[in-house]
């Protein structure tokens, strides 16, 4: 083997010996991303079953609530019944009067329980409700023959919708009219009015 040979082999060692580093590199670097990975998936695993667990304990603990106040006034409204009477009429009033209040509380707390839930699910239902259109809230309103309506070009209509807008709105009525494009002095449209006769 003369020196070019050697160069040339020296050269092929070389080359192996990057590529074997770039190669090791590669393969650390994708099993440090791995363990990554698997680390934060557990940490969100473990954030949302912990969030979930207090959702149930809040839910379990409005329940439990909810049953001691309907207990307790069950209880207070047995007392009422069953108490005997002392051998004063002073005494009685005031016993009587004490678990009327009591039983009063109870009911005004299960109440407020009961509004909060009822005004949770108006809210929800609320948020739920798709927005009516012109069409029906035109509908919902009195029988009396509506307004001419303009449908302008600077409101947002468009050339393309403005007359299908307006044609809408004028079926919507339940009244006849028509559908009159605007122009200005120039000729160039502006919008489209609806004119009911």
């Amino acid at each position: 083997m003369n020196k070019q040979d050697e160069k040339i082999i020296e050269l092929y060692i070389r080359d192996i010996r990057k590529k074997r580093i770039i190669l090791f590199i590669i393969i650390v670097i994708v099993l440090i991303s791995c363990v990554m990975f698997c680390i934060f998936y557990k940490k969100n695993i473990k954030q949302d079953s912990d969030v979930n667990n207090e959702i149930n304990i809040q839910e379990e603990n409005e329940k439990n609530t909810l049953d001691e106040t309907i207990y307790t006034v069950v209880n207070d409204t047995e007392n009422i019944e069953t108490k005997p009477t002392e051998n004063s009429a002073e005494n009685s009033i005031e016993i009587s009067t004490e678990t009327l209040q009591n039983t009063t509380n109870s009911v005004t707390i299960e109440k407020k329980n009961e509004d909060n839930n009822i005004n949770q699910k108006s809210k929800e239902k609320q948020e739920q409700k798709p927005i009516p259109t012109a069409s029906e809230n035109k509908k919902s309103t009195t029988s009396k023959k509506p307004q001419n309506k303009d449908f302008l070009f600077t409101d947002g209509y468009t050339i393309e919708n403005v007359s299908q807008v307006a044609q809408d709105y004028l079926k919507a009525s339940g009244y006849s009219g028509e559908c009159i494009p605007l122009k200005d002095n120039e000729g160039i449209y502006y919008g489209m009015r609806v004119v009911f006769h």
